[in-house]
């Protein structure tokens, strides 16, 4: 369609610059117009791409969880469950996290709908993207090879006066808590092993998070790298560092 449209234009042209009314005016105007038209074609087929996706049950929960992508995956999962309810939801998450509250508010419509939700993770799950990969429906929770998931304890800015950073703590500290409890649901882990685990940022590859609970499944199992984590450990605590003054560099 888009070879057409500029051939049409093309010819346009031609009979223009035949009947003596091509001018330089003209010109500019018409290279404007085509593209408007080149614009307008690209738009409608991304349109019927996202259409096509999110008939056939695709989403995409990528880049920060904030209000604008919480607000459109909301809508979006809505209007699929409205539509066709027994179709499986394919959520592919590829995001570094976000606000708490945009991803506890996708995850309350996800236990809403009346259908399947398969978590897919891509490129990078940490935080609440992590988060919303854990709570999928048991056995729909995917990884590719090469994910990095992480998860940690949710971080906040707190200023104001001293009561007001007291009330802000406390709020802190139960979303803590709630997150702790769900993840330990979603993942068999007791919450005392996710409060140690979460008190830092812990990176894990597909293969551990499948080990851990937050996956059950890596698609396309063998195409990445299981790495050898005791190959990759690092001590927590600091008397295992090395004391690095009785270090002697040997040339």
């Amino acid at each position: 369609s888009l070879l057409l449209h500029q051939l049409n234009i093309a010819k346009k042209s031609f009979n223009q610059l035949n009947n003596g009314s091509f001018t330089k005016r003209n010109f500019y105007k018409l290279r404007l117009d085509r593209n408007k038209k080149i614009k307008s074609i690209l738009y409608q087929d991304e349109l019927s791409v996202d259409k096509f996706l999110m008939d056939s049950g695709i989403f995409f929960c990528t880049g920060e969880i904030n209000d604008n992508l919480c607000n459109l995956t909301i809508s979006e999962l809505l209007y699929f469950s409205m539509n066709d309810s027994k179709k499986d939801v394919n959520m592919l998450i590829n995001s570094p996290g976000g606000s708490i509250m945009s991803g506890m508010a996708i995850y309350d419509i996800m236990r809403c709908l009346n259908t399947k939700i398969n978590t897919i993770s891509v490129g990078l799950a940490a935080s609440m993207g992590s988060f919303l990969l854990a709570v999928g429906s048991p056995g729909g929770r995917f990884s590719f090879p090469n994910t990095r998931i992480m998860i940690h304890q949710p971080i906040g800015g707190i200023q104001g006066t001293a009561i007001e950073v007291e009330i802000q703590i406390k709020e802190l500290l139960y979303h803590r808590n709630n997150i702790n409890y769900i993840l330990s649901k979603s993942t068999g882990q007791t919450i005392s092993k996710i409060e140690n685990d979460t008190d830092r940022d812990k990176y894990m590859t597909a293969y551990e998070s499948k080990e851990y609970g937050i996956i059950d499944e890596i698609i396309g199992e063998g195409c990445g790298e299981n790495v050898d984590k005791a190959n990759f450990a690092v001590e927590t605590t600091r008397s295992a560092y090395v004391d690095w003054i009785d270090i002697r560099y040997v040339e």
